[in-house]
């Protein structure tokens, strides 16, 4: 998104948190992010504010800039069809648009009566459909690998 011109005011990798400790030691830094956010946001009036995955900060900062900002768009949404059906009240009063990496998850948004785009995964866009990663002719057992996004 950056290099496609998009304005970004913290790199995700900075973001980046695994576990409770990691957590912890990062809430300061969290806390001046926020506070930068919403001070930019006031000042620059967006026309769009686009999260990305990270729900716990993001659905926060939903809730701190709606009146500031025309349009919200959630993109890599929170699993809320997993996990986190709570959350799903709250990106239907502060999010306008999701877009999604997965069918089901749109159908989810939809029947939630959310805005949602389904926008494919590159991974699995790039290696095709399940069953024609298959041997048909064998039984075999596959095993997938999805890396993280964060080294630690």
């Amino acid at each position: 998104m950056v290099s496609a011109g998009v304005e970004s005011l913290c790199s995700v990798d900075k973001m980046a948190v695994v576990g409770f400790s990691e957590t912890i030691q990062k809430l300061p830094f969290m806390f001046r992010l926020a506070k930068t956010i919403k001070q930019w946001t006031i000042q620059n009036k967006p026309d769009v504010l686009i999260l990305v995955d990270f729900p716990g900060f993001n659905l926060r900062m939903a809730k701190r800039l709606r009146k500031f900002v025309p349009q919200i768009w959630y993109f890599i949404t929170p699993q809320v069809w997993a996990w986190g059906s709570g959350r799903v009240a709250t990106i239907q009063k502060y999010v306008d648009h999701c877009f999604v990496l997965f069918q089901f998850e749109k159908d989810f948004f939809d029947r939630a009566n959310i805005p949602c785009t389904w926008m494919g995964h590159p991974l699995i866009d790039n290696l095709g459909e399940r069953d024609s990663l298959r041997d048909s002719t064998e039984e075999k057992k596959n095993l997938v690998f999805f890396p993280g996004s964060r080294t630690s």
